[in-house]
């Protein structure tokens, strides 16, 4: 009998989103696409955003910085879950999964810390 391969998805799409959230990829893809991939596509839009934001209505950069910024820590937040679950699982990887699970649980709390310093005192660009 044949094994079958797994779906292959094309990366940053739904269904690639679905299957990552989920644990269905690999402790490679849900680390290093999940993570850094992934802040290749929230970084970029967020900047956009609040550049047009504050050239069209200064007074509400604020709001829509904690709105994306709250929004991409929820994403890190699910994706510290699904790196552990994977991570746990996945015993090929060696000291990565390790570096990966440390790494991503720092790379939350930052995120964290951001957003609280956003809500305690905005971000001093929109004034």
């Amino acid at each position: 009998m044949q094994r079958s391969e797994p779906e292959k998805l094309p990366y940053f799409w739904p269904k690639w989103f679905k299957a990552l959230l989920l644990g269905r990829l690999s402790f490679g893809d849900t680390f290093w696409a999940g993570l850094f991939g992934s802040a290749l596509i929230f970084v970029p839009f967020g900047v956009i955003v609040a550049m047009m934001v504050s050239v069209i209505a200064p007074g509400a950069l604020d709001p829509v910085l904690i709105v994306i910024t709250g929004f991409y820590t929820v994403y890190l937040s699910l994706l510290t879950r699904v790196v552990f679950i994977t991570g746990w699982k996945s015993k090929d990887t060696g000291g990565w999964r390790w570096f990966g699970m440390f790494y991503v649980v720092l790379q939350t709390a930052l995120q964290y810390g951001i957003l609280w310093e956003l809500i305690v005192n905005g971000s001093d660009l929109g004034g």
